[in-house]
């Protein structure tokens, strides 16, 4: 989806990279398109949401670059929404609160494992 080449004056980590797409393993909840305030993000588990949901972060290519409050009506996590488009083809409109959990956004990246309650 992505060239590593390039992509960094860094040496890359090919690891994560979906180089070939039968390596996508689960296209339905990979995604290839988005709202975004960035063209590229490459997203962590661990990632803090950005402090203003109107503006985003740019701060080392996270998840903040797509937690911005383009639809849904609100300006929280839980009301806020981006629309994203799959590998598989389909498009929706996603709760910020639900981007980390939900998708996988690169061939490495690990879910937070689930809050008891």
């Amino acid at each position: 989806m992505y060239s590593y080449q390039g992509a960094s004056r860094r040496p890359p980590d090919r690891a994560g990279y979906f180089e070939l797409e039968t390596q996508i393993a689960n296209p339905v909840n990979t995604p290839l398109f988005m709202d975004s305030i960035w063209p590229d993000l490459w997203a962590q588990a661990a990632d803090p949401f950005p402090r203003n949901l109107s503006t985003g972060t740019l701060k080392q290519g996270g998840i903040g670059r797509c937690m911005i409050a383009r639809h849904g009506g609100g300006a929280t996590i839980e009301s806020a929404a981006i629309n994203l488009a799959c590998i598989d083809g389909h498009v929706e409109s996603t709760r910020l609160d639900r981007l980390v959990a939900r998708f996988k956004w690169h061939k490495n990246y690990v879910p937070p494992k689930p809050v008891k309650r």
